[in-house]
């Protein structure tokens, strides 16, 4: 896969945003020289109206916008989970079990220190895997992601080893229809989120034609091709959903190649970098430490402090590799690798 042609899902969305909010430069390209083609004007004035229809359907947003705050170091005495094994084993299988059904990929934990073991799941289709590096948090968003929320956090208490529930979430991602989900991605489905196969029925590319097609019957429905040019990053993310879905459907039954196109092995140059605890809320603090990437075992490191129980986004974040010394929510400094979700594990050594 040719990873300068393809840009990142980060730098679509900013594109989009600009396509979206600039009116005037949709419609400054289908003006005739001389005056106002009324044809023209309406096929402009649908295709802006296009633009943030695309945003809003975008699989998974990996632009950083809302990175929870970072500090350097907890406040407070330092992090000490519980030494006992027993006390570990018990925080472990609360979390396992309150994952089991889950919608949302919280979790509700007692004032203390924990340290959860996870599996690390890619989620991008156009950014290496870099290791060893630093990552910081945030809330995974997207249309999809309410879909691999779910599949990571009740994946925790099921037999479905690495390389499936990759594949599925890559197919998610891809925003192919459940009728093209493959043997395995559709088993996962199956299995651990039945609930979403309605918010998967539809494929994204669909979705989208769907929506071009409405707005532009009124002038003669053109086909989607004849504007993508014209579309900035919104045209650029329907070429690489495109390129995406093809991936998928040409490698889904070859995980080794599927991993070589999407997301190759590289070694990292900023492997000094910390990775700073997220404030989840004024009396929460996480963090993902990992020398690994994608495939590998991490450790997620929570603080709660207060009185009582707290709501913990564990499975519902997603980290982004720190890919400069400053901490920053420009996309660009996290587009060096991809970013990865995860799962909880009942120990640090999985079945792959």
């Amino acid at each position: 896969m040719n990873f300068i042609r393809r840009s990142t899902v980060a730098a679509l969305t900013a594109s989009l945003v600009v396509t979206a909010l600039c009116s005037g430069s949709a419609s400054a390209q289908f003006n005739l020289p001389g005056g106002l083609d009324p044809k023209r004007a309406a096929l402009g004035a649908a295709a802006r109206q296009l633009a943030p229809f695309i945003t809003e359907q975008t699989p998974i947003k990996l632009d950083p916008v809302e990175l929870y705050p970072t500090v350097d170091a907890l406040p407070g005495a330092p992090f000490a989970p519980a030494a006992a094994a027993s006390a570990q084993s018990a925080a472990i299988a609360s979390i396992i079990q309150q994952l089991k059904g889950s919608t949302t990929g919280t979790v509700s934990l007692a004032p203390g220190d924990y340290a959860v073991a996870v599996r690390l799941f890619c989620m991008s289709h156009a950014r290496p895997a870099r290791s060893p590096l630093a990552f910081v948090l945030g809330p995974m968003r997207g249309k999809r992601a309410p879909a691999i929320i779910a599949m990571n956090s009740r994946a925790s208490s099921s037999a479905f080893t690495f390389s499936p529930l990759q594949t599925t979430s890559w197919t998610i991602q891809g925003g192919l229809g459940y009728g093209d989900f493959t043997g395995n991605a559709r088993s996962v489905v199956d299995t651990l989120i039945p609930d979403y196969k309605g918010l998967l029925a539809s494929s994204t590319l669909d979705d989208i034609q769907g929506k071009w097609s409405s707005l532009s019957s009124s002038v003669g429905g053109p086909s989607l091709d004849s504007i993508l040019g014209q579309l900035g990053g919104a045209g650029q993310l329907v070429v690489e959903l495109r390129d995406m879905r093809s991936q998928i459907q040409g490698q889904a039954n070859d995980f080794n190649a599927l991993s070589r196109t999407f997301a190759p092995i590289q070694a990292a140059d900023v492997s000094t970098l910390d990775s700073p605890w997220s404030v989840i809320s004024p009396a929460m603090w996480m963090r993902l430490v990992t020398r690994g990437h994608y495939g590998d075992v991490g450790t997620l490191q929570l603080r709660v402090a207060g009185t009582g129980p707290a709501t913990v986004p564990l499975i519902s974040s997603i980290g982004y590799g720190r890919c400069t010394p400053q901490l920053t929510t420009q996309g660009n400094a996290y587009a060096c690798t991809q970013p990865l979700s995860f799962e909880a594990l009942r120990s640090a050594s999985p079945g792959v």
